[in-house]
């Protein structure tokens, strides 16, 4: 198991420290100063002159969370295929001048950073050790303590992307009181996104004039093109804008505008295969921000406070709340699309990445697909040819699992959803875990209704029964032709996966096992031999590997076609965060689409009953351990006369249709 090497990072002219110094090193500078690369634009003076005065320790929270962006957009992630989480995440050690320094050396302070970075993007770690000396010139006459601003209890700052979101509060926000708007973004070029977000501003200043002061903050790379888009950082670069803005401004608190289920992200079989699961508003990472920023503040000062008023409300909710307030023809002028950074002239979505799935179903969820149909999407998914494989199966996984959620009762939500609900119930309200759970229930069950609304809707207004002469591979196509998308039974589900057996030379197994298990694991493939003499079963596990052979594609594989998956269970199996974290979760996911069937093998004794697969029928006969049986070859016999049982089930399923 490979892991990535850690980046080192120096900023704002750090030494390199001599247990570092052969290490390869990225610099990071937005100073125009001599005998310096200035490869970062930060246009920091500019927006203290905005608001007057920051404090060391804000301007060095600016710096530092600019830095983190741009490594992160410099440091690629690796093959965007990868299963092993090894090969997606990063370690990141950075190195940087800071003005109060200390305070930034403080094992706290630093240990709350960590946290709310690694959590927000997925990677492995992130080590900041500070240096001294750092300083910048006042940037006007009025950077000075003095000119700080008095509060304004009627003020209201928060953070604007340009997206449907941010609108649909900022709206509601200038309907329903008086307050004075303070907006933040953040430009990271000059791109699409600034002329949207200049655009929405003139608009909403026309409209609610004397209301809204707008506030941009830059940082971008310069001279040099960011190999990583995924930009899973971008939250805490700016969210550390707002908390300036609220520090000057003598504020706790601040909003960001994000649907439940955007915040939320429960992983679909695509993003979770590929741990692409982003966690950039999730509940969690706004409370490790939170306790972040709390760190920052004078000991004198209240505790701020991360407003997420959206969190549960879905998409369509938040159409409906444009809609309502009469900012309906502000729609089609937003921008929810998460490769902004790609051209798609002259439209301004992609219409095939997660976000333009995800607002199209709420368009059609919320019956305003007419306003948001206008020509700004260069993929219609709907009525078109889905060329590309990730994109479909971006869609496949979309759509089934809102049916789940529409279709999941209390309990089996909660227990389908609990890796996912344990990293909430922390950081939502309620009274109770249930209160709670039943809330994120509540939220994801709405949704599911909604997009299957939606759904109807568009074989409704597309369809009229011919769909036939749509492109194979359209959505409406697609669901057309796929029962199990469309309403049918678990049964039949499982029918229409059975039927590809018969075009395999017999079932394939796939055995996940920790290698200390590799003795038993080998017993047990021998006691299958007669089924695979027999051309019943085909064995596949990475043993089978060949030299050169890229081993993370070839896992990937097998474990995305085999029929069954052993689930080779020991202390091992669990402490291993390969084989739980990844090929159990993925074997989890394809069998409750029943697209593989899945069968714990308990080798050794360990606590496993409340693990996802602990509902599943487990072998050997009452779920023994193999090794505390007197006669091991007795236990292999019982197991894989149990397996040869599931072989003719799923058989006889086959012939019943």
């Amino acid at each position: 198991m490979r892991e990535n090497p850690p980046r080192i990072v120096l900023c704002n002219g750090a030494d390199v420290p001599k247990q570092l110094e052969k290490s390869n090193c990225l610099v990071l500078e937005y100073r125009d100063i001599a005998n310096t690369i200035q490869n970062i634009n930060l246009a920091l003076p500019n927006f203290v002159r905005n608001v007057f005065y920051l404090p060391d320790r804000i301007l060095d929270l600016l710096e530092i969370a600019a830095y983190v962006y741009c490594s992160d957009r410099l440091n690629s992630r690796g093959n965007k295929a990868a299963l092993e989480p090894h090969s997606w995440a990063r370690t990141f050690h950075f190195e940087i001048k800071v003005r109060d320094y200390e305070f930034w050396e403080k094992s706290d302070v630093k240990e709350r950073l960590k946290d709310a970075l690694v959590f927000m993007s997925g990677d492995r770690v992130y080590h900041f050790s500070f240096q001294p000396g750092h300083s910048t010139t006042p940037t006007s006459l009025f950077d000075k303590e003095i000119f700080q601003i008095e509060s304004n209890k009627n003020t209201k700052v928060m953070l604007f992307s340009g997206g449907l979101d941010s609108l649909s509060g900022i709206v509601e926000c200038l309907i329903n009181t008086e307050d004075q708007l303070c907006l933040i973004s953040h430009r990271s070029g000059p791109g699409r996104m600034t002329k949207t977000r200049n655009q929405l501003i003139q608009k909403l200043n026309y409209r609610y004039p004397g209301r809204i002061t707008y506030y941009e903050f830059s940082c971008s790379l310069s001279g040099i093109r960011a190999r990583e888009e995924t930009q899973r950082t971008r939250t805490f670069l700016f969210t550390s804008i707002a908390y300036a803005l609220s520090h000057a401004l003598s504020l706790q608190e601040f909003s960001i505008f994000e649907n439940g289920i955007t915040s939320l992200n429960f992983p679909t079989q695509q993003n979770q295969m590929n741990s692409r699961a982003s966690r950039t508003t999730h509940p969690k990472t706004v409370a490790l921000l939170q306790n972040f920023f709390n760190s920052i503040s004078d000991t004198n000062q209240q505790n701020i406070v991360i407003h997420t008023p959206f969190i549960e409300k879905t998409k369509a909710d938040i159409f409906r709340i444009i809609n309502e307030t009469g900012n309906q023809d502000l729609i089609s002028s937003t921008v929810s699309c998460s490769k902004t950074f790609q051209s798609h002239d002259p439209s301004t979505h992609c219409g095939g990445c997660s976000q333009c799935i995800d607002r199209r179903f709420a368009a059609y969820a919320s019956e305003m697909d007419d306003i948001d149909e206008s020509g700004i999407y260069a993929l219609d998914f709907i009525k078109d040819e889905v060329v590309d494989d990730e994109i479909r199966a971006m869609l496949i996984d979309y759509f089934r699992r809102a049916k789940k959620f529409a279709e999941d009762d209390f309990t089996g939500f909660s227990m389908k959803m609990f890796n996912q609900l344990v990293d909430i119930l922390d950081y939502i309200q309620g009274n109770s875990n249930e209160e709670k759970i039943k809330k994120v229930w509540h939220l994801c069950q709405k949704h599911g209704t909604e997009v299957e609304a939606a759904s109807r809707r568009m074989r409704e207004i597309h369809d009229d029964n011919l769909y036939r002469k749509l492109p194979q591979n359209s959505f409406l196509r697609m669901i057309a032709e796929r029962p199990f998308l469309n309403g049918s039974s678990q049964q039949e589900q499982l029918r229409q996966t059975k039927n590809s057996y018969s075009s395999k030379n017999g079932i394939e197994i796939f055995y996940a096992y920790s290698h200390v298990d590799e003795e038993l694991r080998n017993q047990l493939e021998k006691h299958l031999s007669i089924l695979k003499w027999q051309r019943i079963i085909t064995n596949w596990h990475d043993r089978r590997i060949t030299a050169g052979t890229e081993w993370e594609g070839q896992i990937d594989e097998h474990l995305n076609s085999a029929d069954i998956i052993l689930l080779l269970i020991s202390s091992d199996f669990i402490a291993s965060t390969y084989c739980y974290d990844i090929e159990m979760k993925r074997a989890m996911a394809r069998h409750e689409t029943c697209e593989a069937h899945v069968i714990p093998i308990i080798l050794r004794p360990v606590l496993w009953r409340d693990a996802p697969f602990g509902k599943l029928n487990g072998l050997p006969t009452d779920v023994k351990a193999v090794t505390t049986w007197d006669n091991q070859d007795e236990a292999f016999l019982d197991i894989a006369e149990g397996i040869k049982k599931v072989i003719e089930e799923l058989d006889q399923t086959k012939t019943d249709h």
